[in-house]
């Protein structure tokens, strides 16, 4: 189940079974066919009083400048009183994209990176902190 994003007013739980108390309080995810589809998209905002274009791409788990500006561009098209219309931010999201995409084909065209340190030191190899230490 995953909880509202508003508590309602609720008689205590001496006038109301708890069952019927949590059914009130929050939203279960089925359909009269079963389970929601698509559920990945959405995500539980429990405990929040507001939720933010930030948020959302925390939320989402959005890390990428590029894609990070486009979905907030289009979050927001036309709405912000900055003169823009819906299709100038739609246009600025698209170049975002476009730039994501350039920077996949050069970071594809570069030299591929340095291979990550392994987790775990293989045996007798100092850690960093002694070899800067000692010199």
């Amino acid at each position: 189940m995953q909880c509202a994003t508003e508590m309602l007013p609720v008689p205590t739980t001496t006038e109301l079974p708890p069952e019927r108390v949590l059914q009130m309080l929050c939203i279960e995810q089925l359909t009269p066919k079963g389970p929601m589809k698509h559920a990945h998209y959405f995500k539980s905002v429990a405990g929040l009083k507001h939720v933010d274009v930030y948020r959302v791409l925390d939320l989402f788990k959005v890390t990428d400048p590029c894609i990070g500006h486009a979905v907030k561009k289009l979050l927001v098209a036309g709405g912000r009183g900055a003169g823009k219309d819906v299709g100038k931010d739609v246009q600025e999201a698209i170049d975002c994209l476009e730039r994501w995409k350039e920077m996949q084909a050069e970071n594809a065209a570069c030299t591929p990176p340095m291979p990550a340190m392994p987790a775990q030191r293989p045996p007798g190899f100092p850690a960093p902190s002694s070899i800067i230490q000692n010199g």
